[in-house]
């Protein structure tokens, strides 16, 4: 719904600054100063990979694909985050965490040769490719977040992120902002961006 109203890097930017503005009762702004060194780095790496990449991949790669098969591909999200924490924390990933892996990926495979609610079978390689990318911007989010919250609050890891997102679209979204665009929304749409962001 929203990548049929508005440009990717627009709504992406909304999206992330009501993130902002919805948890910023919860935090003290000043502890973003708090963040110095490697977790300065990380927070700043998930507001740009796991805010910005995860956002605008996942948008236009939603282009491409329809809602079903890009569900199904999101589904992989937490065997993949899994497979991610295995190598970089040395989390347990026994056999069952393989066989699901599996499973996930074999899914996507099928949805995709088998066409199933695919509206463009020729750029659907590329939304494919996209919303996988996404996924893997999203597990970043998910294990930078797993290293800083031993340290830092989530809510605070979550707000701080999202307003470094919200810069970091700044200038993409100036690059396709077109007020009169906002203004036209239908209800519809602008309840589907507000969910987006606030959800």
């Amino acid at each position: 719904l929203v990548v049929e109203a508005v440009p990717v890097f627009t709504g992406g930017a909304i999206r992330v600054l009501l993130a902002f503005l919805v948890l910023l009762p919860f935090v003290k702004v000043g502890n973003i100063k708090k963040f110095k060194g490697k977790d300065a780095l990380l927070l700043v790496g998930i507001g740009l990979i796991g805010v910005v990449g995860f956002t605008a991949f996942l948008l236009y790669g939603m282009k491409h694909v329809s809602g079903v098969m890009g569900s199904i591909i999101m589904s992989s999200t937490p065997m993949i985050t899994a497979a991610l924490s295995y190598v970089f924390f040395h989390d347990k990933f026994g056999w069952r965490k393989i066989i699901a892996l599996l499973l996930a990926v074999s899914g996507i495979l099928v949805m995709h040769l088998g066409g199933i609610g695919e509206p463009a079978r020729e750029t659907a390689w590329w939304g494919l490719l996209l919303v996988l990318l996404a996924i893997f911007c999203e597990a970043a989010y998910t294990l930078f977040g797993k290293a800083l919250s031993k340290e830092y609050k989530v809510v605070e890891i979550a707000c701080f992120s999202a307003f470094i997102g919200f810069l970091g679209f700044i200038p993409l979204a100036l690059w396709q902002f077109d007020l009169q665009q906002l203004v036209d929304l239908s209800w519809r749409d602008k309840a589907a961006l507000a969910w987006y962001g606030l959800g």
